[in-house]
């Protein structure tokens, strides 16, 4: 009964605390309950860099371990019992999923961890899986169902659907943490693990980074890679195509907002980032180019309408083509 007027959030991503204290201070909530559910050491790292700034509390951190993330969600579960607001930071994690069934709430708030979210309104209220689900999952799918009405609080445009109620994120608060920057010509490539999920293979990857190298040979070029990007693949690029890579405990948004200063260009793929950090910089005024240069992926982790439409979210963002 004490967490019937509280807001219980899980989140797993840097992208998901950011949309979370979003959500929390644009509704002014105080009665909270913030679960970490990480997957690495960089990730959670990363979440609490980005809490320096929201300065939420932060009382309950699990590692996600396969399996055993499910007992500890459920013993958890047992402990809340129900809540006012439950806040999902990924509609489409089934460790999400699987908590969110066990828990009584007036309603289901699902925020941002990317350009995901444009599929929502493809699977709310239906029992497709975006990724296949295992045979051990299948046996207890009653715990992994989608919530059948949500509030979508997001910076992407979204489909209208019966099921869903957006609300729309500007980022305001973090934005507000943004100061005069001066400009470098630099040019930044935001790295993406497409070669660790294998969509494409390391020598594709590589010649597409060399490309964009060859295309800017008299700028100097840095990269920042993605959180799960593996380290040897990074220290490959970087001697392959002899560039610097940015070692950062901050995801790539904090990062820039830290720095005096900012990019002349930033490159990525389908990195949300290109949209999150176009919203803090470029909504005043155009301080940063930002391109998004489009990949032809050879084994599809996702299919191709979902891929077409985070590039199409781009570009309707306003994000330059490549």
């Amino acid at each position: 009964m004490r967490f019937i007027n509280t807001t219980v959030a899980i989140v797993s991503s840097p992208l998901q605390l950011i949309s979370t204290g979003e959500y929390i201070f644009q509704n002014k909530i105080k009665n909270y309950l913030i679960i970490i559910l990480f997957y690495s050491k960089k990730e959670l790292v990363q979440i609490n860099e980005i809490n320096k700034i929201y300065d939420l509390t932060l009382k309950i951190q699990l590692k996600g371990y396969p399996i055993i993330q499910y007992f500890k969600l459920y013993f958890l579960s047992q402990k809340i019992k129900n809540c006012k607001n439950l806040l999902m930071g990924n509609f489409f994690s089934d460790p999400h999923l699987f908590f969110s069934n066990l828990i009584s709430k007036q309603k289901t708030v699902v925020v941002d961890d990317g350009m995901i979210v444009s599929s929502i309104p493809d699977f709310i209220g239906s029992n497709k899986k975006i990724i296949k689900t295992s045979f051990i999952k299948k046996i207890f799918n009653k715990k992994f169902f989608y919530p059948k009405k949500i509030d979508l609080f997001s910076i992407f445009p979204v489909a209208e659907h019966r099921y869903i109620s957006l609300k729309k994120n500007n980022l305001s608060f973090l934005s507000s943490m943004l100061r005069t920057k001066k400009t470098s010509s630099t040019i930044m490539i935001i790295g993406q693990p497409f070669v660790e999920h294998k969509m494409i293979s390391l020598e594709h990857y590589t010649r597409i980074i060399q490309t964009i190298k060859s295309d800017y040979k008299n700028h100097k070029l840095v990269y920042f890679p993605s959180r799960k990007e593996l380290p040897k693949k990074i220290n490959n690029l970087s001697k392959i195509c002899n560039m610097d890579i940015i070692k950062s405990v901050n995801n790539i948004e904090i990062h820039l907002l830290k720095n005096k200063f900012i990019p002349k260009k930033i490159i990525g793929f389908t990195s949300s980032a290109l949209i999150t950090i176009n919203t803090i910089f470029n909504s005043g005024s155009n301080l940063i180019d930002i391109r998004s240069l489009k990949v032809n992926f050879s084994n599809k982790r996702l299919s191709d309408k979902v891929i077409t439409r985070m590039y199409d979210t781009l570009y309707k963002h306003g994000i330059n083509k490549y």
